[in-house]
């Protein structure tokens, strides 16, 4: 198991589990489920005298012998062999839903989100727990799309991504501000607010181009106002509660946004183009400047330099 430093922000804690033997452990993994996947598909096709039952069986036993046994394994490698059982278990239901003909995918993505978010509180894993987070998300997208929710966002289909991730951000903003210590729970902060910053405040910026809406539309204006009030509300509530991580992802789309709009100036000519873009070079340049000299102001809404 690993110990976290509550003083730690999530972005910190989480860059502590960067580094490049973890990658490499998970790469290893994702790598081998992939290619035993491959190997499944190539020989259950071929050896017909094996029972699809036996096919389907093989991968769930392989997820059950990771899972139990990863905990005897070195604790430094356990979660990365508890990361294998959760893919053998996803491949299993797999194959699954391909030998019993299963069409609807979000009982399985439930599923499988659920032994995911289990194996990480076995394992106390941020790597693990953020994939269930990703899983729930999705799971939730594809839920609410049968339910025909798509069709009130019309042609900003891309908002619906928004409102699902802002919905998982709001989750884990509520139980900081009521709960604060989020103790084992914690292991779903950054995919919660990393996912959730990074699709919901992201989507928010991009369906915000000029190419979406044309530009000084009413549907224009409102998604900038939608987008400053997203941005600011974000940094607000980071700032208010002491939420670091919200208040620095917040903060860093606002600027991505404001030299975003650099994009949404009309310029027809090769030289009209390159003057918009010596002005937002510039306006990089004098915002880095200003972060520099000025990081204790700046830094509680920037990635990379609050905490």
């Amino acid at each position: 198991m690993d110990c976290v430093c509550p003083d730690l922000t999530l972005l910190q804690q989480a860059a502590g589990f960067v580094t490049f033997v973890n990658a490499m452990w998970v790469i290893a993994v994702v790598l081998g489920v992939g290619c035993l996947a491959i190997l499944f598909a190539h020989y259950a096709e071929r050896l017909k005298d094996i029972p699809d039952q036996v096919w389907e069986m093989l991968p769930y036993a392989g997820s059950l012998a990771a899972l139990g046994g990863g905990v005897l394994v070195d604790s430094v490698a356990a979660e990365f062999v508890g990361l294998g059982g959760v893919l053998l278990f996803g491949l299993g239901w797999g194959f699954s839903a391909a030998f019993r003909g299963w069409r609807r995918p979000t009982p399985l993505l439930l599923v499988f989100s659920i032994v995911s978010c289990a194996a990480a509180l076995a394992y106390d894993s941020y790597i693990i727990g953020t994939l269930g987070i990703a899983f729930a998300m999705v799971t939730v997208a594809i839920g609410l799309a049968y339910v025909e929710l798509l069709k009130w966002f019309g042609e900003f289909l891309i908002l619906y991504a928004t409102v699902i991730s802002f919905f998982f951000l709001g989750i884990y903003t509520v139980a900081e501000i009521t709960a604060g210590d989020l103790g084992r729970f914690a292991i779903f902060g950054p995919g919660a607010i990393y996912i959730g910053a990074w699709a919901g405040f992201g989507t928010l910026v991009y369906t915000a181009q000029g190419s979406w809406s044309k530009t000084w539309s009413p549907a224009y204006l409102m998604l900038q106002l939608a987008t400053v009030a997203a941005c600011v509300g974000g940094m607000a509530i980071g700032e208010v509660f002491g939420i670091v991580d919200l208040a620095e992802n917040a903060g860093t789309f606002f600027v991505v946004w404001l030299v975003s709009k650099f994009v949404d100036v009309p310029a027809e000519s090769v030289p009209a183009r390159a003057a918009l873009g010596l002005s937002a070079a510039a306006l990089l340049w004098g915002l880095a400047w200003f972060a520099r000299t000025n990081a204790d102001l700046v830094g509680p809404y920037l990635l990379g330099f609050g905490g």
